[in-house]
Formats: C-alpha cells, structure tokens, sequence
C-alpha cells in the first residue's frame, strides 16, 4: 500500500507498539483515579522506583541509587556537563562523529578559550591511542563520547577509554542515545561518571523519555564545587534514585520507558539478530549503487544502522525529499552544519521485507533519475 510510509530512521525515533502504547494508557488511567492522594503518591513513588530498577538492570548499572528518569538523552547530556564544567585553558577530549546536541557545547566553550580534541581515526586501537597521547600530555578535563554514532553507527571503545579516564581522574561521560536497546550496556565495565540514555530510540519506548545514571563520583564533586540542583525526590527517598528528576515525572510515560526496558531485556539477543539480518540484506540489495561509499572504519558496528555517503552533487537532503515524497520512504539525511554528506538507514527487529523493497527500488529508481 503506496501512502504506507516505508520508515527507516528508528535512530531518530521509533515507532511505539501497540502494547506500549496501552500501557501508557492504563497507566495514565489508573493515576487519573489517585492523583496525589497518599495512595496515589505512593503508587506514583512505587512505579519511578521499579522503572528506575529496571533501566539500572538495561545498563548493567550497581543498582537504581544513580538512575534519574528525565525527558531525553539531551536534557541528560545537558546536565551532565553543566555539573562537570571546564574552564579556560583546560582540555576537552571527544570524537568526530557527536551528535549536534553536544557539538553546541563543545562550540560554547571553545569560544570561552576551551582546548576541544576532536579525535579521528579508523581502528579502535588507533582510537585509543591517540586519546592516550592527550591525556598524557595533560590538562584534560573532560573525555564525553558517544557509544555508539549516530552517524555510521561505529560502536567506539568506551571501555577501554574509561580505563584510561578512571587511571588518570579524568571526567568521563558517554552519550548512549544510540547504544540502548540496541547492544548490552554494562556500566561496570565503560566506568563513566554520568551515562546519558534515550527512551524513544531503540528501547522503542514512548517520545519523551530517557535519562541518565550518575556514579558516585558526581556526589563528591558536586559537594567540592557547591552545585546546586532541586529535585522532587527527598533525602529520605533518595537511595532510590531520582536525584537529577528535577520535578514530576510523568506516570504514563514511566509505565511506558518501564515496559520498553523489560521488552528489551526479555528479547536482546532475537532483536540483535534481526537487526544483524537486514544490516546484511540492505547492504548486500545497495551494494551496487552508486550511492554507497564504505565508512573507513574497522572497528565494531551496530546492528541497526547503515550510512550512505553521496556524491557532493547530490544532497542528501533533496534525496530524502525526493525519497519521501515520491516513494512514502524516509531516512535520516545528514543536513549542514553536519557532515558527512549522507543518507542513514535504520530499521526495527520487525522492519517488513516490503518495506525493504521499497526502500531498495526507490534508491535504485533515484539513482536511475541521477544518471
């Protein structure tokens, strides 16, 4: 059916099943009856806590103390480095592959006289290296990378570089916008300070959802450098997490971010293996086209995301137009300031072959029309 649309940017945001949706409803439903009355208080404290617990279990994490549930990945990120900080004449370690949400940061304090190391490199081993050459030159800050891109989906050896920032006392805060629900995340062994998540990518949980965990460390520092920040969460109830909430949270879209997290717990690995499947399909039906030009990168990549580079004579931007519009098919165009000049791809455990052919005859139909 042609006004179906063919979606392939779960990247960016997920389509919500059916019995997600239903549980925001019930949810919202049973609240409606309670409101905060002491039971409906209780019931609301009952619920944070158990969506809490069970993002602590997605991300491997010690225990819910250091979950907060917050709107989205970048409200997260936004709190992470306003507590973390850096001054004039420190250094700043990230990658060439962040997301615009932290490259407005990174521009921010560049102008304040900020020293921004924007790592680039096609190994893992190369990665690490030169991250351990700026460390050892000294005044580093603060290393903030994402787990996995969100432009070619290259997953980036967080573990190893959390070792290097734990040995050195080094801020360490890792963006898994991309990275949750769509690999096993475990935070014992990445040892960031704060790890940012999003609840409407690949946990496939309701718009409007996300967090962040924070390591103990973050309360030392947050004591040493008088940093304040008003939480609905009391000290009474605050060994249950919440620190960072910031006021209320709302009770349907918690119910909703809690069932994702059990989904995704319960089917990890059979959503793994279907997203490995069509990332092999889709690439082996394109690798013809003239639109792909391999990412240099020999590292890990993610299950989920596949990256097209284009000719600089074709935006990427009127392709997706072009592809929206003509076909009902839309992907993630990569659009200035951003770079590179491409297309991504990206697509849910449950993608239908359909929509793959679609997507397939509408590039190679796009590519005819260049020609």
């Amino acid at each position: 059916m042609r006004n179906r649309l063919a979606y392939f940017n779960y990247a960016g945001l997920a389509r919500v099943s059916k019995e997600i949706r239903a549980k925001v409803e019930e949810a919202n439903d049973e609240f409606d009856n309670l409101l905060f009355s002491e039971a409906g208080v209780e019931r609301y404290q009952a619920l944070l806590n158990d969506c809490r617990g069970a993002v602590a279990t997605m991300l491997g994490a010690p225990g819910a103390a250091g979950i907060s549930l917050l709107p989205n990945a970048t409200f997260g990120l936004n709190v992470a480095l306003s507590i973390i900080g850096v001054n004039e004449g420190e250094t700043v370690v990230t990658s060439d592959q962040e997301h615009p949400a932290l490259e407005t940061w990174l521009e921010s304090w560049e102008g304040r006289g900020v020293q921004v190391e924007r790592v680039s490199a096609d190994t893992e081993e190369d990665f690490v290296e030169k991250i351990d050459t700026l460390i050892r030159r000294g005044k580093v800050k603060l290393i903030v990378l994402s787990h996995v891109s969100y432009k070619d989906g290259r997953i980036l050896p967080v573990e190893r570089i959390g070792e290097l920032a734990t040995g050195s006392g080094i801020a360490f805060v890792v963006d898994g916008s991309q990275a949750v629900g769509q690999l096993k995340v475990d935070l014992s062994r990445i040892k960031p300070w704060i790890y940012v998540f999003s609840g409407h990518k690949w946990l496939f949980g309701p718009m409007g959802t996300g967090g962040l965990w924070a390591s103990a460390l973050i309360d030392g520092y947050l004591e040493k450098h008088s940093w304040t920040w008003a939480s609905w969460s009391t000290k009474s109830i605050r060994f249950n997490g919440g620190r960072f909430e910031g006021g209320t949270t709302n009770f349907g879209l918690a119910a909703g971010l809690l069932e994702a997290c059990r989904q995704a717990r319960r089917d990890q690995e059979e959503r793994c293996g279907a997203l490995e499947k069509w990332r092999w399909e889709i690439s082996r039906r394109l690798q013809s086209g003239a639109f792909h030009l391999p990412s240099k990168w020999k590292g890990q990549q993610a299950p989920g995301i596949l990256t097209y580079r284009l000719p600089e004579e074709r935006p990427s931007w009127e392709l997706a137009d072009s592809l929206f519009y003509r076909y009902r098919v839309t992907v993630k165009p990569f659009k200035p300031p951003e770079k590179p000049n491409a297309i991504r791809i990206s697509f849910a455990p449950w993608t239908e072959e359909e929509d793959v052919q679609r997507l397939v005859e509408a590039l190679r139909q796009e590519i005819k029309a260049q020609d």
